[in-house]
């Protein structure tokens, strides 16, 4: 699979992949996230990647040890602004993790960060979180339902952006590899040149 996640994510793309309504759901996940874990006061926890940092300072403001990790420079800047002082920020690729081993009580990858690689590197990554989690830690990988992908009945859509401009997207899922190709083409009302990005991620079911 080639390296597409070099390109999409930037100050560009942070429109399309974090809007407004998607930023407000942040709190509602943190609820969930500590509750289900039963984090304790202190606990280490590991948002990866982390993107703008949109859960990072409801983490912070329940008083857990909180470290960021991202490979965007755009998403960097934009999570340490978000996170303020006390998150531990670092830009790094989270397929080779600069912590010890066993580091953290808790470690979360949101917004379907998986399944950006071949299967054989995506076992690779889940070997690396599984290092620097502690025995008795919690993991949590929210990816897209490959089953409903499939359901789906819409593979192409057009919406208006606000400011102007319009979002066109389409989606392809090869039902062999599993992967969901999104491509992505942004215009703006302005005549600045529209921005095209492309993500595929293998999506998975239960099994």
């Amino acid at each position: 699979m080639r390296e597409w996640w070099r390109t999409a994510f930037s100050d560009q793309t942070a429109e399309f992949h974090f809007p407004p309504e998607r930023r407000r759901t942040a709190e509602q996940d943190v609820r969930f996230l500590c509750d289900w874990t039963g984090l304790a006061r202190g606990a280490r926890v590991l948002d990866v990647p982390c993107g703008t940092g949109r859960h990072l300072p409801l983490l912070g403001r329940r008083e857990l040890a909180v470290w960021g990790v991202e490979l965007s420079l755009d998403y960097l800047r934009q999570a340490r602004a978000a996170a303020g002082p006390a998150i531990r920020l670092l830009r790094g690729d989270m397929r080779f993790l600069p912590f010890p081993d066993a580091s953290f009580e808790a470690v979360f990858m949101l917004f379907t960060s998986f399944g950006y690689f071949g299967d054989e590197e995506n076992l690779e990554l889940l070997r690396e979180l599984a290092r620097v989690l502690r025995p008795d830690g919690a993991l949590v990988i929210e990816v897209i339902n490959r089953d409903a992908v499939a359901r789906a009945t819409v593979s192409r859509m057009t919406t208006p952006r606000p400011g102007g401009g319009m979002l066109e997207e389409s989606y392809v899922l090869d039902p062999v590899s599993g992967t969901l190709t999104h491509t992505v083409l942004m215009t703006h009302a302005d005549g600045a040149p529209p921005r095209r990005f492309e993500l595929a991620v293998n999506v998975y079911n239960a099994t």
